[in-house]
């Protein structure tokens, strides 16, 4: 069984003022639902496995909006401010927002950047950020922040006078066998085989 406890500020992303929380979620115990249990798995498995980095941070917070999103989905009340909030079919990121995003992505991509500080570059809740950014861009926040990063380990493997380690440490990798455990996922090769490839 797993318990999952999401602070109230989640669910004040989709509307403003507290008692909507409370007048449009319907508690329903012992909700077996596949997606949240999923999403569950993956932040118990995060916060007990993993090592605390600038990705594990971005991960759980995206995990957990997801949680909320879905919870509000699926179990707020008909009719409430949050179910129609949550139907609302919001737009893209128009091209400055976008740009300004990117910009902050790109230069903090190395950094404890949260999703949070990403979403205010764009003066959005957590929330419609994240909605919007896929829509924009295909990927979820985590996705893209990931994607610069190993774009950069690619690079910096091309450059020889860099070791695997003082890649990991240079992107904020918790550590060598860390950084070298996503790379493989991503690219279907260590970094040392990467490397060797391309000598």
């Amino acid at each position: 069984m797993l318990h999952l406890y999401l602070p109230r500020d989640l669910y004040g992303m989709l509307e403003s003022g507290d008692d909507a929380i409370d007048a449009g979620l319907v508690y329903t115990g012992g909700i077996d639902d596949p997606l949240i249990r999923g999403i569950g798995t993956a932040i118990a498995d995060e916060l007990l496995y993993g090592q605390p980095s600038q990705a594990s941070s971005l991960m759980v917070d995206s995990l957990s909006t997801a949680v909320a999103a879905r919870l509000v989905e699926r179990y707020a009340r008909a009719g409430s401010t949050l179910a129609m909030a949550a139907s609302c079919r919001g737009g893209t990121l128009d091209r400055r927002r976008l740009s300004r995003v990117l910009e902050f992505i790109d230069t903090h991509a190395d950094s404890d950047v949260s999703l949070d500080a990403i979403a205010a570059e764009a003066c959005l809740s957590r929330y419609h950020f994240v909605r919007a950014f896929k829509r924009s861009t295909g990927l979820t926040p985590l996705a893209y922040v990931n994607n610069v990063r190993l774009d950069r380990a690619k690079r910096l493997l091309r450059d020889t006078r860099h070791t695997v380690d003082d890649i990991a440490a240079t992107l904020n990798y918790s550590s060598a066998s860390n950084f070298s455990r996503m790379f493989k996922r991503a690219v279907g090769q260590t970094p040392g085989n990467y490397r060797n490839a391309r000598r």
